[in-house]
């Protein structure tokens, strides 16, 4: 069993009904941080609906800039990762907006289309892979939420907006 997730970010403070879980964070870089552990969706469209339904139609998946971006993210992931029915965090993946869709190597924030400045590349990853164009973020739990380098066109992948 797969669960696939993703941060889901927006530029304001939480919703009051988010404001005090766990799974939900607030920094002035980043605004809300929430971490979705129950939904799982199929694709990359289903989830960013689901987070601007949870966030508003400003939430984007969480784009990170800095190690303390980073950090938060991880926090919100081991917390929605604690609440996650019948997944193993071993299994537990969180899919993230970063993509090199022209395989030239430049891996852009697709919502902000931003470059990735700071990266946290997982020694497995191939982001120089032709192929293997779109970014996940590994368990919080098992692997500090590295990054790895996987094929944006795998529609078996599940995932739960954070």
């Amino acid at each position: 069993f797969f669960a696939f997730a993703f941060p889901c970010v927006f530029s304001d403070p939480c919703p009051p009904g988010l404001a005090s879980w766990p799974g939900a964070s607030y920094t002035e870089s980043m605004g809300c941080v929430f971490g979705e552990p129950r939904e799982r969706f199929d694709n990359y469209n289903e989830a960013i609906t689901h987070c601007r339904d949870v966030l508003g139609p400003r939430a984007r998946l969480a784009e990170i800039m800095s190690a303390e971006d980073q950090a938060t993210v991880v926090e919100v992931m081991k917390a929605a990762e604690d609440e996650m029915d019948n997944a193993s965090t071993e299994l537990t993946y969180w899919f993230s907006g970063l993509r090199d869709e022209n395989d030239d190597t430049e891996w852009v924030w697709i919502e902000s289309n931003r470059s990735a400045v700071w990266t946290n590349w997982n020694n497995r990853a191939v982001p120089e892979h032709s192929s293997f164009n779109c970014m996940q973020l590994l368990s919080a739990t098992n692997q500090g939420g590295e990054w790895m380098t996987f094929l944006c066109g795998d529609n078996y992948i599940n995932t739960h907006p954070l």
